[in-house]
């Protein structure tokens, strides 16, 4: 007995001393999230080396439990869409579809849509994922090297106390809800029609529950891995570029022009790996938003108290998130790009020097084939997201 406690007291004082000594960066995001998946869940498409900590795509074989719940997430997607088409097409619509198992079935919808994204976009692009991993370490590291780059707090405690733990809190908060009400989320009519889970309530509740918990597991594992991998490499520009602003004689423009070239290959990769997924899952948390702030709004009297709380903190949570720290950074890393190409070109360089500058393109973050991510697109983002849902609320 003693040594037991013994041995809780020593892991407790080295807990404390980690969380102490921590820095809780971005970098750090990564390698919790790997612990905790591979410690607690299951093998994701990447591995990593727990020494050199280098990414490798994962063997398939691995991943049977990883591909069974995509295909659940595909799954639960499809029979939400079949029944709202249904409902569309119908003369006479159901009854029991009112407005707030409208609007929780639309969310779920495209939630799951873009999970399912997600998904397919990690089968098909995991080594460029593990080639952008392993340059972001090295990268951000020669960055604080040479500037002593430190980045903002705020984003390592986003991904480090937010997101990971949202794995854990999220899908417990969502599968509840099939006990509050009963017939607001989407499961309730999937199985509504058929008499054998007619004549089991309580069976059909707990495969309900059971249901809700997986998909919004495995989609929280997924949303997670995409928003530390599209943060990070974020930050990568971010930080690369701080240092490559800096002119005078100390600074060679051999050595930063060899640096912008590396970003502008590692710019393609990115742009070709995440533009559609981008554009994609700006779509969605525009729809998301619009909804969420739709039913705290509105339908609060018709919804329980914790289901509208619920939705309240994840709605805030990701907007600030989304809006207030991920793309701004992103932004400001294609400005710094502009001001690289602007400080060189009014220094005194050599007739070689100044060709190789022209020749250096502006680094762009694409959203989709068409939209680069902007100031001014964030603007717009922002104001259609506020002026959508303020219409939805007064029109509907």
């Amino acid at each position: 007995m003693i040594h037991k406690s013994e041995q809780l007291r020593l892991n407790f004082t080295s807990l404390r001393n980690y969380i102490t000594n921590c820095p809780f960066t971005s970098v750090d995001a990564i390698r919790h999230f790997a612990i905790f998946s591979e410690a607690f869940l299951y093998p994701q498409h990447v591995t990593w080396n727990r020494l050199s900590w280098r990414a490798t795509p994962t063997r398939k074989v691995k991943l049977v439990r990883w591909y069974l719940l995509s295909l659940l997430i595909t799954m639960a997607a499809a029979c939400s869409l079949y029944i709202a088409i249904q409902q569309v097409l119908r003369f006479q619509k159901d009854p029991e579809i009112k407005v707030r198992a409208a609007s929780m079935g639309l969310l779920q919808i495209c939630l799951n849509s873009f999970i399912t994204v997600q998904a397919v976009s990690m089968i098909n692009t995991v080594n460029e994922f593990c080639f952008l991993l392993n340059n972001v370490r090295k990268m951000r590291e020669r960055a604080h090297q040479e500037n002593g780059y430190l980045e903002p707090k705020l984003i390592g405690l986003i991904l480090n106390f937010l997101m990971i733990p949202s794995i854990i809190g999220a899908p417990i908060g969502a599968s509840v809800f099939p006990l509050l009400v009963d017939n607001v989320d989407p499961t309730y009519f999937w199985f509504r029609d058929i008499s054998f889970f007619s004549n089991h309530r309580r069976l059909t509740i707990i495969l309900r529950v059971v249901i809700i918990y997986l998909t919004f597991l495995h989609g929280n594992v997924i949303l997670n891995v995409t928003v530390i991998t599209c943060g990070n490499i974020a930050l990568m520009f971010y930080a690369c570029l701080e240092t490559l602003t800096r002119c005078g004689r100390n600074h060679k423009f051999g050595t930063k022009l060899h640096t912008y070239r590396q970003l502008q290959i590692l710019m393609t990769i990115t742009n070709h790996t995440l533009q559609h997924l981008m554009a994609f899952g700006l779509l969605v948390a525009f729809i998301g938003f619009v909804i969420m702030g739709y039913v705290v709004v509105k339908l609060f009297h018709v919804m329980p108290i914790a289901m509208t709380l619920f939705l309240s903190v994840i709605s805030v949570l990701c907007f600030v998130a989304i809006v207030d720290t991920m793309l701004p950074i992103a932004i400001r890393g294609t400005l710094l790009s502009g001001e690289f190409i602007r400080k060189w070109g009014m220094q005194s360089l050599r007739r070689w020097e100044r060709k190789e500058l022209k020749s250096c393109r502006i680094l762009r973050l694409r959203v989709g084939s068409y939209t680069t991510l902007t100031k001014g697109f964030l603007t717009n983002f922002v104001a259609r997201t506020f002026y959508d849902t303020v219409n939805l609320i007064i029109f509907v």
